[in-house]
Formats: structure tokens, C-alpha cells, sequence
């Protein structure tokens, strides 16, 4: 089951890009809804280091608002061509076929060995 469910088998984002999301989630409301959760999403992803770079300095712009850095994290995804990744297909459950005997182990109580 742990393999087939599609929250496992997402990518593991980076804190850069969770904080970014996080960020946009928490004051992008002016974007409206399908932007903001699209703009959420195409930073939800592993990227490059070039981009993860341009996104960490966005961030820690201390010169700069909320709104300010999510309109330059947009534009920096647009730059770079960002999409939201396709969910991950689940693999398929096991059968009982699929199933296969590895080793065998015995337990037995102390006094039966002495």
C-alpha cells in the first residue's frame, strides 16, 4: 500500500520551494484562486539550482513585501518556464501472484533447545 499511494511517491520538495508555496498560499489571495494554486504548484517541484537560487534570494529580499516577492516569484516562474509536475501514476495493488517467499524462520521455545 505504501508504494501505491500517490502522496508517497511525490517528489520531496526543497524548503526553499515549501516556503515559497507557503508563502503564496498565506498572502497571495489578490492572485485569485486558480493562480494562486497554479503558482503554488509550479513552485512545488524539484528544480534546478539556478532557480532555487532565484527563488532563496526573492525570499530573503528584506527590501520587499509580500506582495511584492509573490509578483516577482510569478514572473520568475513564468521566466523559467515552470509547469506543474503530473501526479504520479500509483503502481498497480499487489495480487497474490505477486507475492513471493523470501525466507523461512522458526521460533521455538528455551526449553525445547536444551
Amino acid at each position: 500500500i505504501y508504494l501505491s499511494d500517490p502522496n508517497n511517491l511525490m517528489p520531496d520538495v526543497e524548503k526553499t520551494f515549501r516556503d515559497a508555496a507557503q508563502l503564496i498560499y498565506k498572502e497571495g489571495g489578490f492572485l485569485g484562486d486558480d493562480i494562486q494554486g497554479e503558482l503554488a504548484a509550479k513552485l512545488s517541484g524539484r528544480w534546478s539550482t539556478e532557480i532555487k537560487s532565484a527563488v532563496r534570494e526573492i525570499l530573503s529580499d528584506e527590501s520587499l513585501d509580500s506582495r511584492s516577492k509573490i509578483e516577482k516569484l510569478k514572473a520568475t516562474a513564468e521566466e523559467f518556464g515552470l509547469t506543474v509536475a503530473p501526479p504520479p501514476k500509483p503502481l498497480p495493488q499487489l495480487q497474490k501472484h505477486d507475492v513471493r517467499l523470501i525466507t523461512w524462520m522458526a521460533v521455538s521455545s528455551r526449553h525445547m533447545l536444551e
